[in-house]
């Protein structure tokens, strides 16, 4: 959809300035109108019908209008509402399609906002039914610019950030998750209600009042009675000056978007769908404070579908950033999403995770949680294949390594036949310790091996080793290997060796 360019209000001339938005979404050609009765959406129908009057007459490309009316069932006079829209569609020979909301008592968001996703929720499923194959689905709702300013008001009253600043959009999509997304039109965003009333007299339109919109205790209520007209004592043109404020502030919303994008598309190593998200963390301690808390914005917006996580949150991960600059977590962040920092043998990531998956995905043999649990340790004999998570095999098989003693590859050791009684496949123990080839039989703790090869605490617990019939640590797999059970040139050998199946084939 192209840019809507904000030049003052609209032209006086409705149907042509409400058809030049919808010219610019060329996929809709069935447009489902919210229609609740006020004023504001009764012209809006009203402009829709005369609109798809007019292009059928002079365009082969005529725009179908249904009108969708949510009864929300909040008020007495609710179904005397769908009853006064029921019949303006039929006087227009429009179709028409309701539903009246079955809600409960309990409202977890508050009953605006629940009632609000409830009524755009019906709008889409609305036009995802009527609208033919090949075609945008589309909802047209009617809030004007007095909307917007208040919106603007209501949003800094709240604190909100640089979107919440810029309120709504002319043009935008509704997401619930279903497929396809449903464009949403606000063809009327840029006119003032007075040239809405002054649309309805002039062309004898009736509607309904909502009493509860002179409720003052209701903020938006409260800004549009008390608060407007004490700003427009102050500036006549406050509607105008404040919509023209939030075009402003879209621009460098989505300039900033861009920008953020951009760093968060040079900082990401790999992203899971709501599941993980691994950043380097170089360009992210190197940024400066705001790009930093914008990228982590960002990446935490586009990989989890969730609102829980706000500024606190996000300053305070920037923070750690800057102080923690080792492998550390996992960290809790907010609900069920973690934060960590762990080494992938490259540079140091940090991972931005569900609390029950890994912070990054082994790129190594690793025995999964259910592989522990069913396991726990494996007797291994000669001949022997073992399959693991991953496509990764260990295989055990007769050798005699060559008289030159050519090293193995780090995933594959020559063990001496002597030191092979009662092989085992197992995972570490935080107290286990062994006696690493070249320290003169001295051991060190496994966690401390770990340490030094970089690996992150959360795959440790799956670390794959070796041991014998005596508990020995033969084999810390892929990194070190045990002082004396190495075979010496000419000696009968094991090798043990793991191969990733489907990474092998695929060469």
């Amino acid at each position: 959809m192209g840019a809507l360019v904000y030049n003052r209000p609209m032209s006086s001339n409705l149907v042509e300035s409400v058809g030049a938005c919808v010219q610019r979404a060329p996929m809709c050609g069935t447009l489902v109108v919210g229609v609740s009765g006020g004023m504001d959406s009764v012209v809006l129908a009203h402009v829709l019908h005369s609109l798809a009057r007019l292009q059928g007459a002079t365009s082969s490309r005529g725009v179908e209008t249904h009108i969708a009316h949510f009864d929300h069932a909040l008020r007495p006079t609710s179904a005397a509402d769908t009853r006064f829209v029921a019949d303006l569609a039929a006087t227009w020979g429009l179709p028409f399609h309701t539903m009246r909301w079955a809600h409960g008592e309990r409202f977890a968001g508050g009953v605006e906002a629940t009632a609000r996703a409830a009524r755009y929720a019906f709008l889409a499923a609305t036009a995802r039914t009527v609208t033919p194959a090949g075609q945008q689905p589309c909802i047209v709702v009617a809030h004007h610019a007095d909307d917007q300013a208040e919106t603007l008001l209501l949003n800094l009253i709240r604190g909100s950030g640089l979107h919440g600043l810029a309120a709504m959009r002319m043009a935008a999509t509704w997401d619930d998750g279903a497929r396809p997304p449903v464009q949403l039109l606000r063809p009327l965003l840029r006119t003032p209600r007075s040239a809405l009333v002054a649309y309805a007299a002039a062309n004898a339109l009736t509607w309904r009042e909502d009493e509860s919109n002179a409720d003052t205790a209701r903020t938006r209520n409260f800004v549009r009675h008390e608060v407007m007209p004490l700003l427009a004592q102050r500036n006549p043109a406050i509607v105008e000056t404040l919509a023209r404020t939030t075009h402003l502030l879209a621009q460098e919303a989505d300039r900033l978007d861009l920008r953020d994008a951009q760093l968060l598309a040079q900082a990401q190593v790999a992203s899971t769908r709501d599941t993980r998200l691994l950043l380097r963390c170089a360009p992210l301690q190197a940024a400066a404070w705001g790009d930093r808390c914008a990228l982590l914005r960002a990446g935490l917006r586009s990989t989890f579908a969730t609102r829980a996580v706000g500024l606190a949150h996000i300053e305070a991960l920037a923070d750690a950033l800057a102080s923690r600059p080792h492998a550390t977590g996992p960290h809790p962040l907010v609900d069920d999403i973690a934060w960590t920092l762990v080494h992938n043998g490259e540079a140091l990531l940090l991972s931005l995770h569900r609390s029950n998956a890994l912070p990054i995905e082994p790129a190594t043999p690793w025995l999964d949680g259910a592989w522990r649990t069913a396991q726990r340790t494996l007797p291994l004999a000669v001949g022997d294949c073992v399959a693991i998570a991953g496509g990764w095999t260990l295989e055990l098989l007769p050798a005699e390594r060559d008289a030159a003693g050519s090293a193995p590859a780090p995933w594959s050791v020559h063990l001496d036949i002597k030191e092979c009684d009662g092989l085992h496949l197992s995972t570490a123990c935080p107290s286990m310790r062994m006696a690493p080839l070249g320290m003169g039989g001295h051991t060190r703790n496994l966690g401390d091996i770990f340490t030094d090869h970089k690996i992150t605490p959360a795959l440790r617990p799956g670390w794959p080793l070796i041991t014998n019939a005596h508990g020995r640590v033969l084999w810390l797999c892929g990194l070190v290997v045990a002082e004396g059970v190495d075979a010496q040139a000419g000696a009968r050998a094991v090798t043990l060796r793991w191969v990733q199946r489907d990474k092998a084939s695929a060469a």
